[in-house]
């Protein structure tokens, strides 16, 4: 159905001209089809199709009053069931007195179905007109009715035979391992020269967006980063989807469309990402080697996709066990949304309500735990309120006093040396060899030579990867460059919002009228941005002072600020966790005004 849309938006340039009804007893509709789009110039067959049909109208003195136009239709479907013929023979598109076409396989390439459809035309009264016939079509008459049985005839063995060349000709792709098909997300297809063969290539941007996509989930160990919250970021940023960058790639206009998170599930899970050669869902094997066929440059390598599959669940949308987040991740452009408490009874601040500030009544937070019931907000009154802007800028201004100097640290993930992947990929190989020998496979001798070798290549191959220094995968942080306070500017609300999850920011509102004491902003995280600052300047940039360590966590940030903290003085399980209070900035000290001898003037001093 999408491809028929976008087919008839190519084609809306070539609409045929048209009479109106007049119930002359020769008012014809039309008939147009066209199995698919694969010219440049696309307005050649259809226009063609309505010169020959206004032509075999006009010469029996008829007139065209409306057109049947369907695009992306094979012939081998029924007439009756077609989106824009179906209504006309159906009789539910209005009055016409039969219908007209450039050729009898226009209606059809089925002798079933072309007989169905002239009978249920004749039947009803109407006429049927085709260019390649001189005059109406009357099957009363058996010399016409051969004619038009034959070229039913004609047309069906067409398609049958160009049925058979497709089929045989994608069998011959499959045995050659040549690139067939659309390109997966994240690859292109590129010909060296005119003559040559397709080749799969990566799409740079594409890829890109990817590479973000794999390091914030593979990074984050807290459950916050999901699949579904990866979606609606991409959505947010304005990433094309999958299917606008296929367009964009075959030159076509992008249609606006949004990503989904099977779609998304399904490229980070997917082998295709491995650059192997896929059938159906299934890895095609090499006849000689009995491994996998590679048809691309890999995405990532084996290590990065088997750490995707074990976090990503695409038949769910659940996450794995192991990485369930504590709360919901909130998607909401809202700045404190699931980061707010109240102060009174510790229930979450919702966005709701309204409060004034600066003389307008903007969105609040609010305590609705006890009018909601709640246990434990039974004597919360009276409950917090406050204007949305003045909490959001209180938090902004105290988390960038205190973090704003740090610099962002990237966590990227090293595979390492990948041996131990590819080590049990030949097993597997190996295991299925022996499998096929088991049930009878390589019985005959000239197989039991082929098995021979391959098993004995991949032997040689575990061998000689097994004799290979190893480096096992991990993790690694590197600089980015960028402070805190720099990449708050550059973030939405959204990605602000990330930023306050990263450094483990909660916000208590309590009720009162002075809306600094009322706020309480405290942060979690793992290393402080404030003491390496002020160990560089104290001129000892190697063991700033820290705050004391309050409580240990094995969380760490998927970003998190550059500093160094001193060592412990006994064995610590994990990272520390540092427990800090935002403090309110202080106010510059005011000096008292001097009073003039003309009462009620001041002069500041």
């Amino acid at each position: 159905m999408a491809r028929r849309k976008k087919t008839a938006r190519k084609l809306e340039g070539v609409a045929a001209p048209t009479t109106p009804y007049d119930g002359c007893g020769k008012c014809f509709v039309g008939l147009r089809r066209l199995s698919r789009v694969s010219s440049d110039d696309p307005s050649d067959s259809p226009m063609k199709q309505a010169d020959l049909t206004i032509r075999a109208v006009e010469s029996i003195g008829g007139h065209i009053i409306a057109w049947a136009d369907d695009w992306d239709i094979s012939g081998d479907q029924d007439a009756v069931t077609r989106p824009e013929l179906g209504p006309w023979l159906r009789e539910e598109n209005g009055p016409h007195d039969g219908l007209a076409g450039s050729s009898v396989e226009r209606f059809g390439r089925s002798v079933q179905d072309g007989l169905n459809t002239e009978k249920l035309i004749r039947t009803t009264g109407r006429m049927l007109v085709t260019a390649d016939h001189p005059g109406i079509w009357d099957l009363t008459d058996a010399v016409q009715e051969q004619e038009f049985t034959f070229r039913l005839m004609m047309a069906q063995t067409e398609l049958r035979n160009i049925q058979k060349r497709n089929r045989d000709g994608a069998e011959r792709a499959v045995e050659a391992h040549r690139v067939t098909g659309p390109p997966s997300y994240g690859y292109m297809h590129v010909r060296a020269t005119p003559t040559a063969l397709v080749e799969r290539v990566i799409d740079t941007e594409a890829h890109t967006v990817l590479l973000e996509v794999v390091r914030r989930i593979l990074s984050d160990t807290t459950g916050s980063v999901t699949v579904d919250g990866e979606v609606a970021r991409l959505n947010r940023a304005g990433v094309m989807c999958p299917s606008d960058r296929l367009a964009v790639l075959y030159g076509r206009e992008p249609e606006g469309g949004v990503w989904h998170r099977k779609t998304l599930a399904q490229i980070l899970c997917g082998e295709n990402a491995l650059g192997l050669h896929m059938l159906k869902g299934r890895i095609q094997l090499s006849a000689e080697t009995g491994r996998p066929v590679r048809i691309a440059p890999e995405l990532w390598d084996r290590a990065t996709h088997e750490a995707l599959k074990a976090k990503i669940r695409p038949e769910s949308r659940k996450l794995a066990p192991e990485v369930k987040a504590t709360r919901r991740f909130s998607n909401r452009a809202v700045l404190l949304s699931a980061l707010a408490d109240c102060g009174n009874c510790g229930n979450g601040m919702v966005r709701g309500g309204s409060s004034r500030a600066n003389g307008k009544y903007v969105p609040a937070y609010t305590c609705q735990g006890r009018r909601r019931g709640i246990p434990g907000s039974e004597m919360c009154t009276p409950a917090p309120i406050m204007a949305g802007p003045t909490a959001d800028k209180i938090v902004e201004t105290r988390f960038l006093a205190r973090f704003g100097a740090g610099e962002i640290m990237r966590r990227v993930y090293d595979p390492g040396t990948n041996l131990a992947s590819e080590i049990a990929t030949l097993e597997a190989v190996k295991a299925r060899l022996l499998a096929d020998r088991a049930v009878g496979i390589y019985d005959e001798p000239e197989d039991f030579a082929r098995f021979e070798t391959q098993f004995k290549a991949c032997t040689a191959d575990i061998k000689a990867l097994r004799s290979l220094p190893e480096r096992p995968s991990g993790w690694i942080t590197i600089p980015t460059g960028e402070t805190v306070a720099e990449r708050w500017a550059r973030e939405d609300v959204q990605g602000r919002r990330e930023l306050l999850i990263e450094h483990g920011v909660r916000v208590a509102i309590r009720p009162g009228r002075d809306s600094e004491a009322r706020v309480t902003v405290t942060a979690e995280i793992a290393d402080d941005p404030t003491a390496e600052v002020l160990g560089a300047v104290d001129g000892d940039p190697t063991r700033p002072e820290a705050p004391a360590v309050e409580s240990a966590a094995a969380t760490v940030p998927a970003e998190r600020t550059s500093v160094r903290l001193a060592e412990p003085e006994g064995e610590v399980q994990g990272p520390p966790m540092l427990r800090i209070i935002l403090p309110r900035p202080e106010e510059p000290e005011k000096t008292p005004a001097k009073r003039t001898r003309r009462k009620g003037v001041t002069l500041a001093a």
